[in-house]
């Protein structure tokens, strides 16, 4: 992933970005890995409804389809919506 790519370059700490996991997701699907997403970020005062209870959890890609965090774009690629501070660490099972 380009992003990826330019975080890493930049020598930023990197878990995961709305635009890469899916598309890790997706290869690792293709080579035949169990795949689950656990959600992460910082616990805070600033965490919204949505974000609190999914933290530090793991999701199979369908149950985060099915998610709906009320704002803008799917769970998978946005989190908790604009500027969530979240993402989804991919874990092999």
């Amino acid at each position: 992933c380009v992003w990826r790519s330019a975080i890493e370059a930049l020598g930023a700490p990197i878990v995961a970005c709305g635009i890469c996991v899916p598309n890790l997701g997706k290869t690792a699907k293709e080579d035949g890995l169990n795949i689950r997403y656990r959600y992460v970020g910082p616990t805070d005062a600033k965490n919204r409804p949505f974000c609190r209870p999914l933290i530090g959890k793991v999701y199979t890609e369908k149950q985060i389809e099915g998610m709906d965090n009320g704002q803008i774009g799917d769970v998978f690629t946005f989190c908790g919506g604009y500027n969530c501070r979240h993402s989804w660490a991919p874990e092999v099972k």
